[in-house]
């Protein structure tokens, strides 16, 4: 199945999440941790700090799915996270999947 082709088939199940890095005027740099909806291409949930850690990733993930999902994780409406290429452990993929039954599908 092409990458295109199962964003299609999926759209409707499909958070992604990214940084964005941003200079201040006084040249420091933030780093913008933002997840969208994929159906909608609408934005979620966004968080700025200037030390992003693994933990810090993690808890803003959790956040996410904690309000976008109910409790049940067989009344889940978001089964797919796509991630970004650079940086993100596959840990977080293994934790989010225990936690809440989400998939983490690498990208080609």
């Amino acid at each position: 199945m092409r990458w295109s082709t199962f964003l299609r088939l999926h759209a409707q199940g499909i958070i992604a999440c990214d940084f964005l890095l941003v200079v201040t005027a006084a040249f420091r740099l933030l780093y913008v941790f933002v997840v969208i909806e994929h159906r909608s291409r609408r934005l979620i949930h966004c968080n700025v700090t200037t030390h992003p850690s693994a933990a810090w990733t993690l808890q803003q993930l959790r956040e996410t799915i904690r309000h976008l999902l109910p409790p049940a994780p067989s009344r889940c409406a978001v089964r797919q996270l796509l991630k970004p290429s650079f940086g993100m452990s596959s840990q977080y993929g293994h934790v989010l999947a225990r936690e809440r039954s989400l998939a983490v599908p690498m990208a080609t």
